[in-house]
């Protein structure tokens, strides 16, 4: 299984957790995570920066998150079944018929 999460939540999660030297001060630290109180994180800031095209590859642009999914699944040999965060949080009986019919395809076994 590879769960993916909604394209836009997961550039903001990521712009959230981690820091970077291109658009932050002080992100010289080893984690590379952002510290609250010396990292400005906002809804405005992102989209901002967004539009400014700050931060180069750090930040999302439409190149980088066109086919992200689409690529990291290639990248791979694996035969995967693809579901999105957003469908374990509606109708968890149809994730089941998919789990279900995906394991079947693979395995032979019920």
């Amino acid at each position: 299984l590879f769960v993916v999460r909604d394209m836009t939540d997961f550039e903001w999660a990521r712009y959230n957790f981690w820091c970077s030297p291109l658009i932050d001060d002080d992100c010289e630290h080893f984690s590379r995570w952002t510290v609250v109180g010396t990292h400005h994180r906002s809804p405005e800031d992102f989209h901002q920066k967004i539009l400014e095209k700050a931060g180069g590859e750090f930040m999302p642009h439409y190149a980088s998150v066109k086919d992200y999914y689409t690529r990291t699944i290639a990248q791979t040999d694996l035969r995967l079944t693809v579901l999105s965060a957003e469908m374990l949080k509606r109708d968890i009986e149809q994730v089941w018929h998919l789990v279900q019919r995906a394991a079947l395809e693979q395995t032979g076994a019920e």
